[in-house]
């Protein structure tokens, strides 16, 4: 089940580009933001790293709405990442 915010985004991207998504535009974006979000980080500006961060992810969202048609939500690819990091932690601990 979808979140609100997940619903949101689902609804902007749908509005602003449909089907007709330029992906390697998108990954430009991501980069920018991405570049945007390590200068705040090195100022150590914490306002700014928050901004940027939600940038970085929304920027995400978008991507994985556009190129994951199978799970088209960033919520669901981060809890298959943190399901894949807990099965190799309890792989290395044996």
């Amino acid at each position: 089940m979808m979140t609100k915010l997940e619903k949101q985004i689902e609804a902007w991207h749908d509005k602003s580009y449909g089907p007709d998504v330029n992906k390697a535009a998108t990954y430009r974006k991501l980069l920018e933001e991405v570049g945007e979000l390590g200068e705040a980080i090195m100022l150590d500006d914490a306002v700014a790293i928050a901004d940027e961060s939600g940038d970085v992810g929304f920027v995400l969202a978008h991507i994985v709405r556009a190129c994951c048609p199978d799970n088209p939500s960033l919520v669901g690819v981060i809890k298959e990442a943190l399901e894949k990091c807990e099965t190799r932690r309890r792989f290395q601990r044996r």
